[in-house]
């Protein structure tokens, strides 16, 4: 496989060269692009072709609106040449900083041009996958095996016939779907996202597989009442819970329902939850110590997946949960994976 160069400035691993001649088309053919003799260039050449990608989102209109999208059967937004370009070279990168930053840059461009949604089978599960506000549904597109590889491995050898599954920040539903389709039909699942706009995605695909998954469109903090959202326009998937009571100045803020973590499991009737899954940029803390303090063991979760995230948290969370009986057994690059160590055994099955 011959090499990609100069990108972004570094040397990174090639492309074929069907997958630079779909993005050269979409850039516009022989004119002077991002691609020079079959090979991704840097320089000026990229600010150029962040120019023409800009002017093309300015001209193309929006194929669907919020909710027009979301009522259309799969298929219906496939994937086009540029997207599919991106796709093949990012699908081929090397799990390593040279990939990670060529995989951005295919990121920020299909940013510009992603007013429309995309139909693509992720994971192994059908998802309708939104380019311009939403870090998460992008990495899905480029690089879908830089999402969470070694948690996902580690959650995957634990499923079973019966599985409980709770999903604290489930965005567009990742972590939900791909447990749904190895458990069965006698899994339950929680998925639980209280930012409007995320939430209809999530059900969305869900509904595009015609899974049963149970969502809950709250914000989990440490009582139960109101949360104050500062919603990033650019990053949805970013939506932070305000630590100040007055909000923040700036930034567009968002008042949703907000309720414990012990009171949502226990109204849902779950006795027992093999694993949660908490991801809610930086309030994981202020989620999960409250229903530890509350909770029956029966119902501590017996596998954790928690964002990484010790510069937002107001305590030492991991430390905290090690004095509760949990160990690490597979610390990633952005989570944390724990394990509770009681002598209970097997996951599922149980009801």
């Amino acid at each position: 496989m011959r090499l990609l160069k100069h990108l972004l400035g570094v040397a990174v691993t090639a492309a074929p060269p069907t997958s630079a001649a779909a993005l050269g088309a979409e850039l516009g053919g022989n004119s002077p692009s991002l691609l020079k003799e079959g090979m991704l260039v840097s320089g000026p050449v990229l600010g150029q072709a962040r120019r023409k990608l800009s002017h093309a989102r300015r001209r193309e209109p929006i194929r669907c609106g919020a909710g027009e999208g979301f009522r259309k059967e799969f298929g219906a937004f496939p994937p086009t040449r540029l997207q599919k370009g991106a796709m093949a070279i990012g699908r081929r990168l090397p799990r390593n900083y040279f990939g990670r930053r060529v995989s951005g840059f295919l990121r920020s461009l299909l940013r510009r041009v992603g007013d429309q949604p995309v139909d693509l089978e992720v994971l192994g599960v059908r998802m309708r996958i939104h380019l311009d506000n939403n870090a998460c549904e992008r990495r899905l597109l480029v690089t879908p095996h830089f999402f969470d590889p070694a948690e996902l491995e580690i959650l995957k050898s634990r499923i079973k016939p019966g599985f409980r599954f709770v999903d604290l920040g489930a965005n567009v539903g990742a972590y939900s779907l791909f447990v749904a389709r190895r458990a069965g039909r006698k899994a339950r699942i929680l998925a639980i996202e209280p930012q409007p706009e995320i939430l209809e995605r999530l059900k969305t695909n869900i509904a595009l597989n015609g899974f049963s998954i149970d969502v809950a469109p709250v914000a989990i903090l440490e009582k139960e009442g109101e949360a104050e959202l500062v919603v990033d326009s650019r990053n949805l998937g970013h939506t932070l819970v305000s630590r100040e009571p007055k909000g923040q100045v700036g930034r567009r803020l968002l008042r949703v329902p907000a309720a414990t973590l012990l009171q949502l499991v226990q109204s849902r009737g779950y006795s027992r939850i093999d694993c949660l899954k908490a991801d809610i940029e930086g309030a994981e803390d202020r989620a999960l110590m409250p229903f530890f303090s509350t909770a029956p063991r029966s119902l501590w979760p017996r596998l954790m997946i928690l964002e990484h995230s010790p510069r937002e948290w107001q305590i030492d969370l991991i430390g905290a949960l090690r004095g509760l009986g949990y160990r690490l057994i597979g610390p990633a690059r952005a989570n944390a994976v724990l394990e509770l160590v009681d002598g209970r055994e097997g996951f599922g099955e149980a009801l």
